[in-house]
């Protein structure tokens, strides 16, 4: 490299940090050009920008010096420069989340918090914050359920998925994977359905498995407790949201509903395929058990009752005779 255009961030401190890596490149012998990204994330037009700015002081190399920011714009800055053309031109997805997409990871975190806390946490401690992120997220979303709208610009909206995505994490890791989790990783070998998307699609229907599974062994003390765990997360979805379902599995198809999200009817199936996702999920929730917890308590859903889960919420299809060829 003959020159380079040295990619740093935005913050106050970045030019003095800065200097450092201008110093070690003179050492080099290499010459360079210090570029100031103009936002906070790798924009097309941030790299259009500073793929125009080397070109235009004679820089043949780019280097980044800085987080994550700096790195995602100096890698696209340096394809357009090897290749030509424009930065668009080798985006292949779009660089702006949509609302459903948005929408289907908070739920698929404040899922794993309802899950963790029926499931049980190591400690009062982990299970608190398993109650903080549910009431995160359903907190999030009482506004846009009042309103039928997400704000995709709302700072406090994001950071209050972003707690509850924490908060679902240290739960999980406290208290095993769930079954919806499970089952979507499972489905994950065998569809091309974003994982988020399909968690979502399944919450309703494993939260309808959890209410029968108390019913039908009321007079049981776990599943008595099961119940009374249903019926306070319940209410605590109503608190912190505003909208009162008959229970979780409502307020999770109201949610499902109001958004327009995808449902389980977008999740086919063969027949053929059924025992094997219910082997995989089932066994994911067992190792996930396993390494997380201490005590031998294991998954509350077994195999007969993912497979359950799967008929109620799976359109399952029969191979047509182009599939068996």
């Amino acid at each position: 490299m003959r020159k380079v255009l040295l990619v740093r961030d935005r913050d106050a401190a970045a030019a003095s940090r800065t200097q450092y890596a201008e110093f070690l490149l003179m050492q080099a012998g290499v010459p360079c050009f210090q570029y100031t990204l103009e936002r906070d994330c790798a924009t097309l037009q941030g790299v259009e920008h500073a793929a125009a700015t080397a070109q235009r002081v004679g820089a043949d190399g780019v280097v980044a010096f800085g987080g994550g920011n700096a790195m995602d714009t100096a890698r696209a800055v340096a394809v357009v420069l090897a290749n030509g053309g424009s930065a668009a031109d080798f985006v292949a997805v779009r660089a702006t989340t949509r609302r459903r997409c948005l929408m289907q990871g908070a739920l698929t975190a404040l899922g794993q918090c309802l899950e963790s806390y029926l499931l049980g946490c190591a400690d009062d401690t982990t299970t608190k914050l398993a109650l903080e992120g549910l009431e995160a997220v359903a907190g999030a979303l009482a506004a846009p359920l009042k309103e039928g709208k997400l704000d995709l610009k709302g700072a406090v909206l994001r950071e209050q998925f972003a707690i509850g995505s924490l908060l679902s994490g240290i739960a999980a890791n406290s208290s095993g994977t769930g079954a919806a989790q499970a089952l979507a990783v499972s489905m994950g070998g065998i569809s091309d359905l974003p994982h988020a998307q399909v968690a979502t699609a399944f919450l309703p229907f494993v939260f309808d498995r959890y209410a029968e599974l108390a019913s039908e062994n009321e007079g049981d003390p776990f599943f008595d407790e099961l119940r009374e765990k249903l019926e306070d997360a319940a209410d605590r979805l109503t608190a912190a949201s505003g909208f009162q379902g008959a229970n979780v599995a409502a307020w999770l198809r109201y949610v499902v509903t109001r958004f327009d999200l995808p449902t389980a009817s977008t999740l086919e199936l063969e027949e053929s395929l059924l025992n094997g996702l219910v082997d995989r999920a089932a066994q994911y929730q067992d190792e996930s058990m396993q390494v997380s917890r201490s005590d031998d308590i294991g998954a509350i859903m077994e195999k007969d009752d993912l497979r359950a889960i799967i008929d109620a919420a799976v359109l399952v299809v029969e191979p047509t005779k182009e599939d068996e060829k």
